[in-house]
C-alpha cells in the first residue's frame, strides 16, 4: 500500500473537506454529529487515499461514504437541495483532526499490521535461536554432570561401624575434589582423598543407633565453561548398641578347666569394657582384654568340682541398652583318687623351651578323665601314675606337690620303680670321677646304694632298662658307640649280678619287661650298600638266658604287665610294618593298626602296661615325620581296642613300662 506524506494529506483534505462537511451538515441534526460523520467518512478513505490519483473519484467515494453514514442514523431521509447548498466553514481544529486521523490510519492499516507481523516473526526467530543456544549449552552442561556408580555404605545400610571410610565411586569425574558432610554433623570427617576413580573419606565418632544423611557436593564444568553443582544425598543407620552373642564357658558346662580364660563375644565391640564377677570369689581374675569383638578374662585358682556363677555387666548409660547376663558352670576334678591307676598326658609339649605350668590330665584305664593337676608337663610317670617327673629331673605327686626339686640328673639315667614308690638312679659315688653306682630310694628321700654300675667314659654310658623292687632286680644296659654292648641284671637287695650278657659289635637294641624277667633283643646289620638289615627279634629269659620266643623283624616297644604280650612296630621308617599287639609265645596277632610311612619312627610311638592289669596303652602318631602322637588306644588281652584320644597330646608314658 502506498502512503502519503502529511503535506499531501493536508492538501487533499482541503480540496475535499468543505463540500464533504456541507453534505454531512445537511444529513446531521447538529454540528457535532456532522463532524462525527465527516471523520468516519475520511477514516474509511484512508486505505485508498494514496492509491486513487483522481480527486473527483476521491470526492465521489467520500460523498458516498457520508450518505451511507448519514442514512444509518436517519433511515431513508433524502437531502434537500437547500441544505446541501448552504454555506459551511471547516474549522482549523476539525481540519487538523481529519489530517491526523488519515495519517494515523495509513500507518496501521494495512502497512502497520504487516510491520507487526514482520516484527512478530522476527521475534519468534530470535527467540528460537536463543532457545536453541540455551538448549545446546544446557545439554553440554548436563553431559558434563558427574555420575556416581556406587556408594559405600549404600543407601539404607544398617549396622554401619562407628568408624570407617565413606567410598563414592564416580563414573564421570567432577571438577576438583567434592565435599562431604553428615547430618547430624556430630561425626569427624577426614580430608577426602582419591583412590583411582573412588573418593575416600575416613570418618569416626558416629553415635550408636543414630540415623545419618550423607550430603555430597561436587562441581562440574561444560565445554562452554558453564559450571554446575551436583548434590547427592543418601542415608544409613549407625550400628546399634552391641549385644552379647555368646560366652564361654557356656551355661551349664561341666568339666571346665580350673585355669584358663572366660570369653564374651559381642556382635561388634562395645565402647565400654564389660565388668565380670564370679561367685564364689575364690578365683584370680586377670584384667580383661579385647581380641576383636571378644572380651577375654583370664582366670586361675578355681576349686575342683565346684559350681561357679558368672555375671557380666555392660553399662552404656542407657537403661534400654545395658546388658546384664548370668550363667553358671562346674569345674573339672582335681587330683585323681589315691590308689587309682591312671595315665597322664598334657596338650603342651614338655620339650618346648622353658618349663611352664601346664594342665596335666589323668584318665583311668577305661579312658575316663578322673583328675587334673597344673604343673610343668611330665615326661615320665610311675606305672600307676602316683609319681611324675619332668624333663629337668623334678619329681611331684598326683596332687602336684613337689617330691624332689629339679636337679642336674638327667631323667634317662633314672627310672621309676614298679612298686610306684621307689626311684632307681645311676650316679657317681666315691672319689672316682667315672665310677657310677646304682641307688634306690624315694624321690626326695634318702637313697640306698645297691651296687656299682660301672665306669663310664666319653663314649659310653649306662641306662636303666627296668627297676623292679617287686621282683628284687634292676636291669642295666651298657651303651657303646654302636648301641647296647651288654646287659646286666642285679639283685636290689644284695647287689649281686643275677644275669649278664654281652652283645657283638653290630647295633643291638634291648627292651626289658617291667620285672626284668624277659628281654626283647634285636640286632641290626648293614649290607654292602650301607642299608640296615634287621634280624629277627628274640625273646630271652633272664633266669637262665634261654631264647624262649621270637616276633619277626619288628622292634618290641613294650611288654604287658604279665609279660605274655608285646607291642611291636616298624624298626625303621618306611618299612610298611603295622603296629601290633602279639602274643609272643604263640605268635598270634591280637590287634593291628596301620601306620603311615614314617609316622611311627623317631619316637612317634609309646606304650605302657596297665599295672597288675591286662591292658596296654598305645600312643601313636599319624603324621609322618612330626614325632607327635595324636591317638591313644587301650587294648586288652583279647585284642579289643578303644580309642580314647584323637588329637595331638603328650603322654607321660616315656618309661620302661
Amino acid at each position: 500500500m502506498k502512503t502519503l506524506e502529511r503535506n499531501r494529506i493536508d492538501q487533499l483534505v482541503r480540496e475535499l473537506e468543505t463540500d464533504a462537511y456541507r453534505r454531512a451538515v445537511a444529513l446531521a441534526s447538529e454540528p457535532a454529529e456532522a463532524e462525527r460523520i465527516l471523520l468516519k467518512a475520511f477514516a474509511g478513505m484512508a486505505t485508498s487515499l494514496g492509491s486513487t490519483p483522481q480527486t473527483v473519484e476521491l470526492k465521489e467515494r467520500l460523498h458516498g461514504r457520508i450518505r451511507q453514514l448519514g442514512s444509518r442514523g436517519r433511515g431513508s431521509l433524502v437531502q434537500s437541495d437547500d441544505r446541501v447548498a448552504q454555506a459551511v466553514v471547516v474549522s482549523a481544529s476539525l481540519h487538523t483532526r481529519i489530517v491526523d486521523l488519515l495519517e494515523e490510519e495509513q500507518a496501521v492499516e494495512p502497512v502497520g499490521r504487516r510491520r507487526a507481523v514482520l516484527l512478530t516473526l522476527g521475534g519468534v526467530v530470535l527467540a528460537g535461536a536463543l532457545a536453541a543456544f540455551i538448549w545446546v549449552r544446557a545439554d553440554a552442561l548436563a553431559a558434563a554432570q558427574p555420575t556416581i556408580a556406587d556408594v559405600n555404605p549404600p543407601s539404607g545400610a544398617k549396622e554401619v561401624p562407628l568408624r570407617g571410610d565413606f567410598k563414592i565411586a564416580f563414573g564421570r569425574h567432577p571438577v576438583g575434589t567434592p565435599t562431604l558432610r553428615l547430618e547430624p554433623a556430630d561425626g569427624v570427617l577426614e580430608s577426602p582423598r582419591w583412590e583411582g576413580s573412588t573418593l575416600v573419606v575416613a570418618y569416626s565418632g558416629l553415635r550408636l543407633a543414630t540415623r545419618y544423611q550423607v550430603v555430597l557436593g561436587a562441581d562440574y564444568r561444560s565445554r562452554f565453561k558453564d559450571t554446575g553443582h551436583l548434590v547427592k544425598r543418601w542415608s544409613f543407620s549407625a550400628e546399634g548398641y552391641p549385644v552379647l552373642v555368646k560366652f564361654a564357658p557356656t551355661d551349664g558346662q561341666a568339666v571346665v578347666t580350673r585355669t584358663g580364660a572366660m570369653t564374651i563375644d559381642f556382635n561388634h565391640r562395645p565402647a565400654v569394657e564389660p565388668q565380670v564377677h564370679i561367685v564364689p570369689a575364690d578365683a584370680s581374675l586377670l584384667p580383661g582384654q579385647w581380641i576383636g569383638s571378644t572380651w577375654t578374662v583370664g582366670y586361675a585358682g578355681l576349686k575342683p568340682l565346684t559350681s561357679y556363677q558368672v555375671t557380666a555387666v555392660v553399662d552404656y548409660g542407657v537403661s534400654a541398652a545395658n546388658i546384664r547376663r548370668q550363667w553358671a558352670f562346674t569345674t573339672e576334678p582335681g587330683a585323681p583318687p589315691d590308689g587309682m591307676p591312671v595315665i597322664w598326658y598334657s596338650a603342651v609339649s614338655p620339650y618346648g623351651g622353658a618349663a611352664s605350668e601346664a594342665r596335666l590330665v589323668a584318665i583311668d584305664w577305661t579312658g575316663t578323665m578322673v583328675g587334673t593337676v597344673y604343673q610343668t608337663p611330665a615326661v615320665l610317670q610311675s606305672p600307676d601314675g602316683t609319681i611324675l617327673a619332668n624333663r629337668d629331673g623334678m619329681y611331684f605327686d598326683r596332687t602336684g606337690a613337689t617330691l624332689r626339686a629339679a636337679s642336674t640328673t638327667v631323667y634317662y639315667t633314672s627310672a621309676l620303680a614298679d612298686d610306684n614308690r621307689s626311684l632307681c638312679e645311676i650316679r657317681p659315688s666315691g672319689s672316682s670321677v667315672g665310677e657310677q653306682w646304682v641307688f634306690i630310694g624315694r624321690p626326695g628321700g634318702l637313697a640306698r646304694r645297691v651296687a656299682q654300675a660301672g665306669v663310664i667314659g666319653g663314649r659310653s654310658s649306662i641306662a636303666i632298662l627296668a627297676c623292679s623292687p617287686v621282683n628284687d632286680r634292676v636291669v642295666l644296659g651298657d651303651l657303646g658307640m654302636t648301641g647296647l654292648t651288654s646287659v646286666r641284671v642285679i639283685a636290689i637287695s644284695s647287689g649281686r649280678v643275677l644275669y649278664q650278657r654281652a652283645y657283638p659289635a653290630q647295633s643291638t637294641s634291648v627292651i626289658s619287661s617291667h620285672d626284668g624277667k624277659y628281654l626283647a633283643e634285636q640286632a641290626t646289620n648293614y649290607d654292602g650298600q650301607g642299608q640296615p638289615v634287621v634280624g629277627v627279634t628274640l625273646i630271652r629269659r633272664t633266669v637262665d638266658g634261654q631264647v624262649v620266643g621270637q616276633v619277626g623283624k619288628q622292634r618290641v616297644l613294650r611288654f604287658s604287665w604279665d609279660d605274655m604280650r608285646v607291642v611291636t612296630g616298624p624298626f625303621f621308617a618306611g618299612t610298611g610294618e603295622d603296629l601290633a599287639l602279639i602274643e609272643w609265645q604263640t605268635g598270634k596277632t591280637l590287634w593291628r593298626q596301620a601306620t603311615s610311612s614314617g609316622a611311627n619312627s623317631g619316637g612317634g610311638v609309646f606304650a605302657m602296661a596297665q599295672p597288675s592289669g591286662p591292658k596296654i596303652a598305645i600312643a601313636l602318631g599319624t603324621h609322618a615325620g612330626s614325632g607327635d602322637v595324636d591317638q591313644l588306644w587301650l587294648v586288652d588281652a583279647q585284642g579289643h581296642a578303644t580309642q580314647v584320644i584323637n588329637e595331638v597330646f603328650y603322654p607321660a608314658i616315656n618309661s620302661p613300662f
